[in-house]
């Protein structure tokens, strides 16, 4: 299979992201992959730094309205899923304000994986590139319809990733192929 990375233009309408609140996206995305697998409160924590009253519990979801990263930009529906072992599994959210492109994620990862993209035309469909931090997977999601903004992230331990997208792609599709920074590819076993 051969993916093409058509370089993504960020919408005219929305304002870019500083340099200050992209740092502090990499910074607040990188400490939650390293807490990973970690205590729920602890992740939770580190999710919810102003909200600091709700416990994290066995089996449950920690959610949040909003959490300031940077300027002019926040995490908004943010999702802490705690296992039965009060571990946190995973922590995703939303991106709203400011724009951070596709650029600017090459620019901090210059080795991504392609963890999915879009199969159909749906407002639902995205482009989704992980970066391995530690033992998790940052993965990093942009609309494949507006193909500009990032507008979700998802922090999940590796092997959970890999083992959902092997599964669900019956062994095949993009799982383990990295792009470079000069646009070009490879597998990871070449």
């Amino acid at each position: 299979m051969l993916l093409v990375l058509v370089p993504f233009a960020s919408a005219a309408s929305e304002d870019r992201a500083s340099k200050l609140a992209e740092k502090k996206l990499w910074a607040y995305s990188e400490k939650i992959a390293l807490a990973l697998p970690g205590d729920g409160r602890d992740v939770s924590a580190l999710a919810f730094p102003s909200d600091r009253s709700g416990m994290a519990s066995e089996n449950s979801e920690q959610h949040a309205s909003a959490t300031e990263i940077g300027p002019s930009l926040a995490a908004v529906n943010t999702v802490v899923v705690i296992a039965k072992n009060a571990q946190a599994d995973s922590v995703s959210f939303e991106l709203k304000g400011s724009c951070v492109p596709f650029k600017s994620l090459r620019s901090r990862y210059p080795s991504l994986l392609v963890l999915d993209y879009p199969r159909d035309e749906s407002v639902l469909a995205r482009h989704t590139f992980g970066a391995l931090v530690g033992d998790s997977i940052i993965a990093y999601s942009f609309p494949a319809a507006q193909s500009g903004c990032m507008n979700h992230v998802e922090v999940s331990l590796a092997a959970s990733i890999t083992a959902k997208t092997v599964g669900s792609a019956g062994g095949s599709g993009s799982v383990g192929r990295k792009t470079t920074a000069d646009g070009g590819g490879r597998h990871g076993n070449e």
